[in-house]
């Protein structure tokens, strides 16, 4: 009976052993799989860059729908006077190295929006937030290389029109976007589609080192840059360069769409000093506004951070000499309209009507001098229906909205005049 006894016992040992050895084995071995299969599960959503990859001129993300992860412990860099469009970069393990020069900066700017159908078109636009990129480029890196070989650096990069803000109660939005409220016998239902709350950061950062110095901010449709920095071990709160870690230096927060510059949840005094902003420009040279400095007309700086002072002027991060960042345009000979009051009315002269002294009253004296007071403000942009500079001027338009110049002019002039005049 004893014998017995202990040979149960020690068989339900070895049981209980090989049992414990089975689950620790498998979980090692699906743990093993797990992070394996991390980066083959991505490919689902991401366009992934496992390995070394280099922008250079112009790149454009192909796929609206697979925004681009960066993976595997791979470098992305951007060349100077790079331009790039893009929908949402993730680093969950490598990094980023965009270095423009102040001749020769890099523009990073937000995917265009997919067009709405025709039958989208009879809403409004904030009914359908699927079809607006979010713009943003979003650090998670938890790696554990050395941190001077992961620390990813932007320098002359300049964020245009980045970021997301969407905002809508649903209410007449189309009928297939809808959710049925408020049922009853009595009282009729109400359709309406869910409430939109989409606000995306140009800059969302988690984890992982950035430092950033001569950049700017432009036209963001949110914030310039979030801070949530999930967790910090002891040591690394002590060590304030250590991981994460975000830095950003003598740059440009544009006071345009967003009036917010820095958005901090952290709560942690300590992981906050690894938030820090150094003397940079807000907007106003009065600095950022905060809420020990809330009279300023800057750009706001929200939660908890390490402010070292601020620059009272913007920094030049953009001269190109090659670039023409405006367009003055000069039309031909007698393509200005030419006009003149007569009666307190304004009668057009040129182009001229038939039955009228239209071109009488543009004629010039012995000395070349106008004998009427004749003015002129406009360009003829088509003749009975010939297009002479309307898809010219659509296309300037155009290229303004995009950025690709500040500003354009087009100058109407009097052409029966002496250039010099």
């Amino acid at each position: 009976m004893f014998f017995m006894t202990t040979q149960k016992n020690i068989s339900k040992k070895k049981y209980n052993f090989f049992l414990f050895y089975v689950v620790l084995f498998g979980l090692s071995f699906t743990q093993d799989c797990v992070l394996a299969q991390d980066y083959d599960h991505l490919k689902y959503g991401y366009v992934l860059i496992e390995e070394d990859t280099v922008w250079s001129e112009h790149f454009v993300q192909e796929d609206f729908w697979k925004n681009i992860a960066i993976v595997n412990d791979a470098t992305l860099t951007i060349e100077a006077g790079t331009r790039v469009e893009i929908g949402e970069i993730s680093v969950f393990d490598g990094k980023i190295v965009a270095q423009g020069t102040k001749g020769n900066p890099i523009y990073i700017t937000k995917l265009k929006s997919l067009p709405l159908t025709e039958e989208q078109l009879q809403y409004d636009p904030k009914c359908f937030p699927f079809k607006e990129a979010s713009g943003t480029i979003r650090f998670y890196d938890e790696s554990e290389f050395p941190e001077d070989e992961q620390t990813s650096l932007f320098s002359f990069v300049v964020f245009q029109n980045m970021g997301t803000s969407l905002h809508h109660n649903g209410i007449g939005c189309p009928f297939d976007l809808a959710q049925k409220t408020l049922p009853s016998f009595f009282i009729p239902s109400v359709w309406a589609s869910p409430p939109v709350a989409k606000d995306i950061p140009a800059i969302d950062f988690f984890d992982g080192r950035l430092f950033m110095e001569s950049v700017s901010f432009q036209n963001s449709a949110f914030a310039d840059i979030r801070v949530d920095i999930y967790s910090s071990s002891e040591n690394e709160q002590n060590d304030e360069m250590a991981f994460p870690f975000i830095s950003i230096k003598n740059s440009n927060f544009e006071k345009t769409i967003s009036h917010t510059a820095l958005l901090s949840l952290n709560q942690s005094e300590e992981i906050n000093k690894k938030i820090r902003l150094i003397q940079n420009w807000y907007g106003s040279k009065d600095g950022p506004k905060t809420s020990e400095n809330t009279e300023s007309e800057g750009k706001e700086l929200v939660g908890r951070y390490v402010l070292d002072g601020w620059s009272t002027t913007p920094f030049e991060i953009e001269i190109c000499s090659e670039c023409a960042s405006n367009a003055f345009f000069l039309p031909g000979i007698k393509a200005s309209k030419l006009f003149m009051e007569k009666k307190g009315k304004e009668d057009t002269l040129w182009l001229p009507t038939l039955w009228s002294d239209d071109v009488e009253n543009l004629a010039l004296d012995s000395e070349g001098k106008s004998r009427e007071n004749i003015y002129t403000d406009t360009v003829i942009e088509s003749v009975l229906g010939g297009n002479i500079y309307k898809t010219f001027f659509e296309r300037l338009a155009q290229w303004k909205e995009d950025e690709t110049i500040r500003d354009f002019h087009i100058f109407a002039y009097d052409w029966r005049r002496n250039v010099e005049d």
